[in-house]
């Protein structure tokens, strides 16, 4: 059996050159074992004792001084510990007194104070104990013990240095940056050449007690972003004594835009300082998070220099930790302060979507608090330069969105890069949602989250398929101009590429809307191709094949929807598709929806545009100089509507009947008005009056007079005596021609003149509705004044507005059409001989719907009785 043997001088030289890199370590390690000292005396004196740490820094005398008023060292433990490498005197008390707070481990921390020294000398003496010792060690593996006195229990080390060139190690303010940077935590106060305050705060500011709780956040982050030098957006306090772990987390307020970036996490172990910018104290998506931990040696397994720690099991236990506390901490926040909470993650979008793509542990925790740009799901009624999105996680979004029984859950999204205005507009219009998922990761992980949901949910891609939520199909006959519309603009707009643009019509809202782009697949991998040629990693070949599949997929695959809806779409279809000008309002539709559509704008594109502006620009021009002759004809046309209606004044009397409704006009009495109308016109088949319906004269006596000389019967609501009506009603009753007239009212309390009284009334009291137009309709047809009216031989029928818009089932048609129409054909038989020239030039730029109007007006009421 042969003994090895110990080389001291290449000892040292090795912790110099390997395990103790930076000389100013020995300062921490010196620190260490004073304070591992205080805690053994404190462990047998009891809390009460507190213990000091001293340093005196004397770079003019090359000397280096630290006291402590620890438990000392007698003759035996100089010769067992200090003087045997790899046994320490601290890993034998943690082991067989188990005393808590500990930090030395491996024996070997006080060698490194020959790192700087040419002589090392410990003045000790133990607790309990008068002979004090001195111990002298010059760098090698001889050393001296001698007696002597000391006055206190603890230990003195002077640490005599090398030469000039290491004095700049103990400056006084390098010193106080090791105490600050190492032992801050260290609960042992550290006093640095005669200081009457303590160099560490010793407590952080959250483990402050007796103060509220906003003094410890303030105090806090006061704390970060000085010791950081970072910027804290939101803290994040970290207690967790299962693994002896607590400290605190922060969300910075740097966005990262990439997966790696070097984060600011620093590491004590026993409240003594071992690192910082480790990533993997935290897991791999918390790119976001910084902080101060502070952890037990149980807890993380140091390596022998204590700069850093083994990545074991334990590692992964407390990596874990860390992140469901963050998890837990935001889905709280989103609970507790959910606009705060919007807003962290709206500062950090992009980072946290990245952590979701390529971090699966961590979208499983946080695919539902995840927020996405949404619209507002109402109509925009002012326009400010851009529809402002809203921010709902998808949950949300569903619980909105409509949820057929029985399927998937339709999930509408697009991924066009600043195409949110178009889809935005359509989506508000129609009342629906859509997602924006065009920003990086989005669309990849609203796939996933749909993946995930396991078929509950069916995502709806709107910018390449349609959504029958928002689209709608032409009608068959109706809009075979609006189809071929789309046929021509298919064969004329050449956008550039291979292929020509698709042009459908559909309708959408909102009607102002006159176009929109989508893309597919094709224009989608185009996209692509960019993304390889702006990478200058993309090799050769691979960016000539790019190159190629842009020019060949440049728009394409490009859709473009007309609106049926728009008033200026629907016009457009009714023109020469060979004039030059109307070919201009083709292309101008396609570049404006390009325009919307950002992402689309080419160079070319932009080169169409300006041309289209100058022309419009000269439009307009041309409209200013022919404004004089416009207004003219404006003149001319109210001429003749004068005339038209002073013709009709003077003319035959009608061959229907008409009723005239005499009632105050407020509107509590709109709902009466409405109900009377319906019994009069589309139960009995004649017109109804009432002053206020269209203005034939221009004075208020005129205009009335007009009325009631057309009328046969009268109709008068006199409950609250209106002085309007009683004036009406003066008029009819001394008319010479001694038509009917029906007085209506609520109630018989009423006070109303003498001449009135004693008449006989239809009583209708609190009727409304349905119950109200059954009394009325009863009461009128057994009223023997206008009984012999309803039954007079070779009346015709009146055909109202509200009938003829019901029967031809083309509600979005402006009612004052209707009323046109009414007018113009007032009867069953007039309908019978209606043109339908005359019925086109009503409907205007609708004419196309002159013919089905005129079928299903005569097909509804043929079966009608006169």
């Amino acid at each position: 059996m042969l003994e090895m043997k110990f080389d001291f001088d290449g000892l040292i030289q090795l912790l110099a050159c390997n395990l103790y890199s930076e000389k100013r370590v020995f300062i921490r390690e010196l620190i260490q074992n004073a304070h591992d000292a205080i805690m053994r005396r404190r462990a047998k004196e009891g809390d009460a004792f507190v213990g000091k740490i001293s340093i005196e820094t004397r770079p003019d005398e090359l000397r280096f001084v630290l006291r402590d008023t620890g438990i000392g060292m007698n003759k035996n433990d100089l010769i067992e510990y200090l003087s045997t490498v790899g046994k320490g005197a601290t890993r034998i008390a943690r082991k067989e007194q188990d005393i808590e707070g500990l930090i030395g481990l491996f024996g070997i921390g006080f060698l490194s104070a020959f790192v700087v020294a040419s002589r090392v000398e410990v003045r000790t003496r133990r607790l309990g104990e008068q002979e004090g010792w001195v111990w002298q060690n010059s760098g090698n593996k001889d050393y001296t013990i001698d007696p002597c006195e000391v006055s206190e229990p603890g230990t003195t080390v002077t640490v005599f240095l090398k030469g000039e060139e290491e004095k700049g190690v103990i400056h006084k303010e390098k010193v106080q940056k090791v105490i600050r940077d190492y032992t801050d935590f260290l609960k042992v106060p550290i006093h640095l050449n005669g200081s009457s305050e303590p160099i560490n705060v010793m407590r952080m500011p959250w483990e402050q007690e007796g103060r509220s709780r906003q003094e410890i956040s303030l105090d806090t982050r006061i704390y970060l972003e000085k010791t950081m030098r970072d910027s804290v957006l939101e803290a994040i306090p970290v207690q967790l004594p299962e693994l002896n772990t607590s400290g605190v987390l922060y969300i910075t307020r740097s966005r990262t835009f990439q997966r790696q970036l070097p984060r600011a996490v620093r590491l004590f172990v026993n409240r003594m300082f071992i690192c910082e910018k480790e990533t993997d104290l935290l897991p791999e998506w918390a790119q976001f998070i910084n902080g101060v931990i502070c952890s037990g040696d149980q807890t993380l397994t140091l390596t022998a220099a204590r700069d850093n720690f083994i990545r074991d099991e334990n590692l992964q236990l407390l990596q874990d930790a860390l992140g469901n506390l963050v998890v837990k901490h935001l889905e709280e926040l989103s609970q507790s302060n959910p606009k705060r909470f919007s807003e962290i993650l709206r500062f950090h979008d992009l980072s946290i979507k990245a952590a979701c793509w390529y971090h699966d542990e961590f979208f499983d925790k946080f695919a539902d608090l995840l927020q996405w740009r949404t619209n507002k799901g109402e109509p925009t009624t002012t326009y400010t330069g851009e529809f402002t999105h809203q921010w709902r996680t998808l949950s949300q979004v569903l619980e909105e969105l409509p949820h057929p029984e029985g399927k998937s859950q339709p999930l509408p999204y697009f991924s066009d890069t600043n195409a949110a205005n178009q889809y935005f507009q359509m989506a508000d219009a129609a009342k629906t949602l859509v997602v924006d998922a065009s920003y990086p990761f989005e669309q990849n992980l609203i796939k996933e989250y749909e993946k995930r949901a396991k078929g509950k949910i069916k995502l709806v891609a709107v910018d390449r398929e349609e959504d029958p939520n928002v689209f709608q199909e032409l009608h068959e006959q109706a809009d075979v101009k609006l189809k071929r519309l789309a046929e021509h603009m298919s064969q004329v707009i050449r956008p550039g590429g291979t292929g020509r643009i698709r042009v459908e019509a559909r309708y959408f809202e909102p009607t102002e809307l006159t176009a929109m782009i989508r893309s597919t697949e094709e224009s989608t991998g185009g996209m692509k191709a960019r993304e390889l040629l702006s990478d200058p990693n993309t090799p050769e070949d691979l960016r000539e094949m790019a190159q190629e599949m842009m020019r060949m997929s440049h728009n394409s695959a490009l859709r473009l929807i007309l609106n049926a809806g728009n008033p200026m779409v629907r016009l457009l279809a009714k023109q020469s598709f060979d004039n030059p000008n109307v070919l201009d309002i083709m292309l101008g539709i396609y570049n404006s929806s390009i325009l919307y559509n950002q992402e689309l704008m080419t160079p070319q594109n932009a080169r169409i545009f300006y041309d289209d502006f100058q022309k419009l620009l000269r439009r307009d021009l041309d409209y200013i100089i022919e404004k004089a002759d416009l207004q003219r004809q404006a003149e001319d046309l109210e001429k003749q509507r004068q005339a038209m209606q002073k013709n009709q004044k003077e003319g035959k009397k009608p061959k229907h009947l008409i009723f005239f409704l005499m009632t105050p006009l407020e509107n509590t009495y709109q709902p009466f008005i409405e109900t009377v109308r319906e019994v009069i016109e589309n139960h009995f088949g004649c017109q109804l009056f009432v002053a206020s319906d269209k203005q034939y004269e221009d004075t208020v006596i005129e205009n009335v007079r007009y009325h009631m000389d057309q009328a046969h019967s009268f109709i008068a609501e006199v409950t609250d005596a209106n002085p309007n009506v009683m004036f009406e009603l003066g008029a009819a009753r001394f008319d010479l021609r001694e038509r009917p007239i029906v007085l209506m009212r609520k109630n018989n309390n009423q006070y109303l003149p003498v001449d009135l009284q004693g008449r006989i009334y239809v009583d209708y009291g609190e009727k409304e509705g349905q119950e109200l137009a059954e009394y009325l309709e009863t009461q009128l047809r057994a009223d023997e004044r206008i009984k012999p009216l309803l039954n007079k031989t070779g009346r015709e029928r009146y055909i109202s507005p509200k009938f003829l818009k019901a029967v031809t089932k083309m509600q979005y048609l402006e009612d004052k059409i209707w009323q046109i129409l009414a007018e113009q054909y007032p009867t069953k038989e007039a309908w019978q001989t209606a043109s339908l020239d005359r019925v086109k030039e009503i409907l205007g730029e609708n004419d196309d719907l002159a013919e089905p109007v005129l079928n299903r007006i005569k097909q509804g009421i043929s079966g009608m009785s006169s």
